[in-house]
C-alpha cells in the first residue's frame, strides 16, 4: 500500500475517533469518510467505506437536525463502525 492510501486510513480511522469521542457529529464524519473514500487508491478499502457511508447517511438523515440519535440508530451506527474500523484494522 501506498503512502498516500496510508495516509488517507489514518484520517479515516482518526475521524471515527473523533465521532466516538463526541468532538466529531455524524454528518461531519460521512462527510470525511465519503470524501478520502472517493480519492483513496485502494478498491477494496473504497468499497467497504462507501457501504458504510451508505448505512451512516440513512441514519443522518434521519438525524439531520443534529441531537441526541435513537437507541436503534445509535446501535446501528456502532454496528457499522465497528465492522468498517474492523476492515480498516489491517490496513493502512
Amino acid at each position: 500500500m501506498d503512502e498516500q492510501t496510508e495516509r488517507q486510513l489514518s484520517v479515516m480511522k482518526a475521524a471515527i475517533v473523533e465521532y466516538k469521542a463526541g468532538s466529531r457529529s455524524l454528518d461531519g464524519l460521512v462527510k470525511a469518510l465519503e470524501g478520502l473514500a472517493a480519492i483513496v487508491d485502494d478498491e477494496v478499502v473504497r468499497d467497504d467505506v462507501f457501504a458504510a457511508v451508505l448505512d451512516l447517511e440513512q441514519v443522518n438523515a434521519v438525524n439531520i437536525g443534529g441531537g441526541k440519535l435513537s437507541p436503534a440508530n445509535t446501535a446501528l451506527v456502532g454496528r457499522v463502525l465497528h465492522e468498517l474500523e474492523a476492515a480498516l484494522g489491517g490496513k493502512g
